[in-house]
């Protein structure tokens, strides 16, 4: 390996998406725990429930875990196979991801701009 193809690696970019991946996979494994459902924004422990709490809960969990996902194999194409469309998929998925998000807070009564006392 020579001093070149050190510093072509993608390093910034696999830090980038690395950085995404670990902190939304963090957060919906924490969230899964019934005592940190408190780091879902806008919404605090016993606002519904506890059978639409365990389902918002689900929902918020899968899609932490599928953004996580794909940022985590968009850092692995970075360093293997290179193919020119995943950052395009990723955006893709993400913009998806948001009405998504929104029809979940909306359908359990969950308000998203929330301030907890």
């Amino acid at each position: 390996m020579t001093y070149e193809t050190v510093w072509s690696m993608p390093v910034v970019e696999t830090l980038l998406f690395g950085y995404v991946a670990v902190l939304c996979l963090a957060l919906g494994w924490l969230i899964g725990r019934r005592g940190m459902v408190d780091l879902i924004a806008g919404y605090r422990s016993g606002d519904l429930p506890p059978e639409q709490e365990q389902a918002f809960v689900a929902e918020i969990r899968t899609m932490l875990f599928v953004v996580g996902s794909v940022f985590s194999l968009g850092a692995v194409n970075f360093w293997t196979l290179q193919f020119s469309g995943v950052l395009w998929a990723t955006l893709v998925l993400c913009v998806l991801l948001v009405p998504w998000s929104v029809w979940t807070y909306r359908r359990y009564g969950v308000s998203c701009y929330s301030i907890p006392n």
